[in-house]
């Protein structure tokens, strides 16, 4: 990979992460909020975990993928989150019209473009391995 291409990957990986890492501000900001909506939906088995802890799950995954230290692992990591989001949170086939079954389908495909464009990201670290530009430490896993 040339050193351009790697810096395209590097500002891709930062903005990718940024996303992200806003959301983890947002649990760990509003950690009672989210607790009390978990609670409230009566979906999510352990509501704590929608607070504080998802801040920090959500922060540590986007910075693994934008310093590049075990990038693969922090894009699993939020692959992870966000499949649970879709299965606890945005679960819109159980919803009729008026409780947002539209605003919660649009959530719920925008968390599965977040899914594949996590797992496309895991490939890619994974198959560059060791060669993967700007990473302070380099994917743990291989394939």
């Amino acid at each position: 990979m040339s050193d351009t291409a790697g810096a395209v990957l590097l500002v891709g990986r930062v903005l990718f992460a940024a996303y992200f890492a806003y959301y983890g501000y947002g649990h760990l900001r509003g950690s009672r909020g989210f607790v009390d909506r978990a609670r409230a939906g009566g979906k999510l088995p352990v509501p704590f975990l929608a607070g504080w802890p998802a801040g920090v799950w959500l922060w540590a995954g986007a910075l693994s993928i934008a310093l590049g230290i075990w990038p693969d692992i922090g894009a699993l990591m939020i692959a992870l989150f966000v499949s649970l989001t879709i299965v606890f949170v945005h679960d819109f086939w159980n919803l009729d019209e008026e409780g947002g079954r539209e605003a919660q389908r649009q959530l719920f495909l925008r968390n599965s473009a977040f899914v594949a464009a996590n797992v496309a990201l895991f490939g890619t670290f994974v198959g560059l391995g060791d060669r993967l530009p700007f990473a302070l430490v380099p994917p743990l896993l291989s394939l």
